[in-house]
Parts: structure tokens; C-alpha cells; sequence
């Protein structure tokens, strides 16, 4: 088991609890094609508009999700990898994160 989190619907109920407003602006799409990728590729946009007003209690809950989910390779980690943390430019979302994450989730920040 990877995190308590490993449905698709239950990683984005997970980030919408942890993230409130997330699930508004997900909303605005069709949802119809969920899937990780999906739910990673509008998460880079969302924290990145919305980093400032993230709790570090939030930001650490997030980096131990993230620390977890990358741990094995499947689905999920794939998709945290590439539609996440590939795409996290250098700067203010990157340093708040990084220092949080666990080694190998720093090297898909890189990849």
C-alpha cells in the first residue's frame, strides 16, 4: 500500500479536504476524464495561484503525501512525477515545498 490514498477519487477528495478551494476550480472543468494526471496538472496551476495563502501545516501534510505516494512506482507517482513536480519552476513554489520532500521525490523535481 502506497498511502491510504489510492483511488483517483480518493486522492482528489484527499487534496480537496486538505485544499478547500481546490475542488471549486476543478469544478469549472469537465470531470468527466478524471485521473491522476488530470487532478496533478491542475494542482501545479492551483498552488502555484494560490501558494501564499497555503498553511504550513497544509504545505506539510502535502510534502508527506507527495513523500509517500513516490515511493513505489505506479500511477500515482507518475503522475505526481510529471504533471506535479517536474513542473514546478524554480522559485517561491519550489523553495516552500522542497525542503519538505523526501530524496526521492526531490529527484522527480529534477527529472
Amino acid at each position: 500500500m502506497i498511502t491510504e490514498y489510492q483511488s483517483v477519487e480518493e486522492v482528489f477528495k484527499f487534496l480537496t479536504q486538505l485544499f478547500p478551494s481546490f475542488e471549486k476550480e476543478f469544478e469549472e472543468e469537465d470531470c468527466e476524464d478524471m485521473n491522476y494526471h488530470r487532478i496533478f496538472r491542475e494542482l501545479l496551476y492551483f498552488y502555484g495561484k494560490y501558494l501564499d495563502s497555503f498553511s504550513q501545516k497544509q504545505l506539510n501534510i502535502f510534502a508527506e503525501f507527495i513523500n509517500k505516494s513516490v515511493e513505489q512506482e505506479c500511477g500515482l507517482e507518475n503522475a505526481i512525477g510529471t504533471c506535479f513536480l517536474e513542473h514546478l519552476y524554480q522559485g517561491k513554489p519550489t523553495k516552500a515545498l522542497k525542503p519538505l520532500l523526501s530524496k526521492q521525490a526531490i529527484k522527480l523535481l529534477y527529472a
